[in-house]
């Protein structure tokens, strides 16, 4: 069905918006770090605070959210799984790099769909991933590169299971969204937690402090967190996947120069801006053609 043309540039616009929130989320998360609270506990307690406020949305709507959650669980699980991978690896490794290492996704979904959905990859998809690759060797070689860590593992397993949690959402698109960002969010602190065990980030933060910065925790969760993807699911619905993928790419560049500007290690060598520009090239081929043959219906 065609979207008329006001509603898709507004959720065009509400998708970049996003994106560029996104390409920032980053800085809070680091500011709180700064502050004195373990990054493990910011990253939870802002999902909990946004779990917790879509928990009373679904139950007021408990009627016609309470038939699917079952369902959604499988993408709670991914989807948490996924961006609490990418929220530790933007606390303990580079912001470009992380940011960069997650928009390998295509690469990813192309490779899943190929093996798990019997999908046929054209010329310009095996050539996505040879430019994705290409752009990650790239991106860690360089005489400053830091070779392959911890966080930069992560950040390749929140593209991946993001690729997972995506084609488990396209598979379930009846699932009210309330109910999905609800289960993303509650999977996520456990997941937050595990993970900050594992790193050694996960020490009780000191209650006064904690609670000093509660009101910017909770400001930042409902206010601009929350919204950010509520707006984002609500705007992919009428626009093309196409449209959405290329507009998202506004969060690498939105991350690229916050990190460049504000943080006085996040610098890169002329290779490395190679790397960069080859893996956002990647993500357009891949979702190029798609927005292509979906023009007519924008």
């Amino acid at each position: 069905m065609k979207a008329p043309r006001n509603l898709t540039a507004l959720a065009s616009g509400l998708v970049f918006t996003s994106a560029c929130i996104w390409g920032l989320v980053w800085w809070p998360i680091r500011f709180f770090v700064e502050q004195g609270i373990p990054g493990t506990w910011a990253v939870a307690t802002m999902n909990l605070l946004a779990g917790a406020a879509l928990a009373a949305f679904v139950a007021y709507d408990w009627r016609h959210q309470s038939p699917h959650l079952r369902r959604g669980i499988l993408i709670g699980v991914l989807t948490g799984a996924a961006f609490a991978c990418y929220f530790a690896a933007l606390i303990h490794g580079s912001v470009i790099r992380a940011t960069l290492l997650f928009y390998l996704t295509p690469i990813w979904a192309t490779l899943l769909g190929i093996w798990l959905l019997g999908e046929q990859a054209d010329w310009r998809r095996w050539s996505a991933i040879v430019l994705g690759l290409v752009g990650l060797g790239c991106l860690l070689s360089g005489d400053h590169s830091q070779p392959l860590g911890a966080a930069d593992v992560l950040a390749v397993a929140s593209g991946v299971l993001w690729a997972l949690g995506g084609a488990a959402i396209k598979s379930r698109g009846d699932l009210p969204v309330a109910g999905m960002a609800m289960l993303q969010y509650l999977f996520l602190v456990l997941f937050t937690f595990g993970l900050g065990l594992a790193l050694g980030d996960a020490r009780l933060p000191d209650p006064a402090l904690l609670l000093a910065n509660l009101p910017a925790l909770s400001a930042f969760a409902l206010l601009v967190y929350v919204p950010a993807v509520i707006l984002l699911f609500w705007a992919s619905r009428i626009l093309y996947p196409g449209r959405v993928g290329i507009l998202m790419m506004s969060e690498v560049y939105v991350a690229i120069l916050s990190a460049s500007l504000l943080l006085p290690d996040e610098r890169m060598v002329a290779v490395q801006w190679l790397g960069a520009a080859l893996i956002i090239a990647a993500g357009v081929i891949e979702v190029f053609p798609k927005q292509g043959r979906a023009t007519t219906a924008d």
